[in-house]
């Protein structure tokens, strides 16, 4: 009877024996991942804005910022709402860290909405609007990265100011 049982554990004990042989590690057995691109997100192309209060305290825009594609016509509405007549507002799309300069040296150009002509700070800007005005402002920016934009009327910059992300 002893034999008997001595057979089974003998083959047990070969058949793990044979199955050792080499060890495969965890990256030989699994199956590669296939690396997939995620599509680009699609921003949308036009914003409106809205340039809100009647006095200096009050005022802003409603929006602090946007994300756009890369490259793509953007075209933002701004909706001046205020009925004070000294709430004029515009809106200039500036590089980084430019909106105070930019603001700065549009002071004195009243005639072209308190945007210096020629300015290469500024990208695109919008005409100035008057209390319950609506303007546009149509540009497209070719690189990525962080942009402003920017009410030129002066003394309203610090206050009226919001980022734009492209990506």
């Amino acid at each position: 009877m002893k034999k008997l049982l001595l057979i089974p554990v003998a083959a047990m004990a070969m058949m793990f024996t044979a199955c050792g042989g080499e060890t495969k590690t965890a990256e030989e057995t699994t199956a590669p991942e296939e690396t997939v691109e995620a599509a680009p997100v699609e921003h949308p192309t036009e914003f409106t804005i809205r340039a809100q209060g009647n006095t200096m305290p009050e005022m802003k825009f409603d929006t602090e910022s946007i994300t756009i594609n890369q490259g793509k016509e953007i075209t933002i509405t701004l909706i001046n709402e205020g009925d004070n007549e000294t709430m004029m507002h515009n809106i200039a799309i500036v590089y980084n860290g430019y909106a105070e300069e930019v603001a700065t040296r549009g002071m004195m150009n009243k005639e072209n909405g308190y945007v210096a002509p020629d300015d290469a700070a500024v990208i695109a800007a919008s005409p100035m609007s008057g209390p319950g005005e609506t303007v546009s402002v149509k540009f497209s920016i070719e690189k990525k990265g962080t942009y402003q934009f920017v009410c030129t009327y002066p003394g309203h910059w610090s206050k009226m100011l919001g980022t734009i992300s492209v990506e």
